[in-house]
């Protein structure tokens, strides 16, 4: 194997990381325990069976597959009819407007990045919501730093 391929493999080591630990073993996980078999209260118990799948035939969890097959249906076909005309258009720019217009594209997705960072800074704060509920049910010291 010469330099560039290992190079190429160190480097696509931990997107394959990210990979397996947030989809294909969550996705195991769920096929397995929809095969398995579970009393009242959720417990997976020894076995195997088709009980839980069978429930899907019922006409209420049926619609909702179908709504939800087709939301995502919908859903996908606007994403691709604003996304490829939208990077066509990009690709064509000269380059001075170009970049411009890719940080406009680019800007509404950091806006909610920052939202969500600030909305967790003053829930995390010293004098924040959450970590006066936590002190107060002695769930963390009353000088512990959550951020």
């Amino acid at each position: 194997m010469n330099r560039g391929r290992r190079l190429e493999s160190l480097l696509t080591f931990p997107a394959l990381l990210w990979i397996l630990f947030l989809f294909i073993i969550p996705s195991i996980l769920v096929i397995t325990f929809a095969f398995r078999q579970s009393d009242l209260y959720g417990a997976i118990l020894p076995g195997w069976s088709f009980d839980t799948l069978s429930i899907l035939k019922q006409t209420i969890y049926l619609k909702l597959l179908w709504r939800t097959f087709w939301m995502s249906l919908v859903s996908a076909a606007v994403v691709i009819a604003i996304s490829i005309p939208v990077g066509y258009t990009l690709a064509r720019l000269p380059d001075r407007i170009k970049n411009i217009a890719l940080f406009l594209v680019i800007v509404p997705f950091w806006s909610s990045f920052l939202i969500r960072i600030f909305a967790w800074k003053s829930l995390l704060h010293p004098e924040g919501f959450m970590h006066e509920i936590l002190a107060s049910l002695h769930l963390i010291d009353p000088h512990t730093t959550l951020l």
